[in-house]
């Protein structure tokens, strides 16, 4: 008897499995939710009112809200993202004038060091002349003055060779 029930059992449970697994095979398949979804969406808005309850309705209501939300961003985003994509070329543009006006500036800053070295090193020679024509104007008043003594000297010493000559030729007059 104790091997009796043991096989009992596996009887019933094999006629259980086998009626299962048969429905199983014969059962169509269950839609899914977004298959039912788009059959719902697709559907004229009057026939899905008339199959549906006040709470499907709701539902239906709210996804198709958000449905329309979520274009409305997604359009905002595509919007936003041009601006951006816009002012990132416009930073680009800025930092690449900003570079070229550095470079300038830097080349100008270059040059104008080379002119102030320029400039410094002709006022020197220009100043060296200064100094070489005031030392030359000074030897030319020097060589004028001994010249002028000499004359002096020269005719004074005229002067008293005629008076030593002329003396007794006055004298006899």
């Amino acid at each position: 008897m104790k091997m009796r029930i043991p096989l009992l059992i596996a009887a019933a449970l094999g006629s259980t499995s086998c009626a299962f697994l048969r429905d199983l095979a014969t059962r169509p398949p269950a839609e899914t939710p977004v298959a039912e979804q788009h059959g719902y969406l697709a559907k004229d808005k009057e026939a899905v009112d008339d199959e549906l309850g006040p709470d499907e309705r709701l539902l239906l209501a709210e996804f198709s809200d958000t449905r329309a939300a979520k274009l409305a961003l997604e359009t905002k985003l595509a919007e936003a993202q041009a601006t951006i994509d816009s002012l990132k070329s416009n930073l680009r543009a800025t930092e690449e004038a900003r570079d070229r006006e550095r470079t300038a500036h830097a080349a100008a800053e270059a040059e104008l060091t080379r002119l102030r070295t320029t400039l410094q090193d002709r006022e020197t020679k220009i100043l060296t002349l200064h100094l070489e024509k005031a030392k030359l104007t000074q030897d030319v008043l020097s060589l004028k003055i001994e010249a002028a003594e000499h004359h002096t000297d020269v005719a004074g010493e005229a002067a008293r060779t005629l008076d030593a000559h002329a003396g007794p030729l006055g004298g006899q007059r």
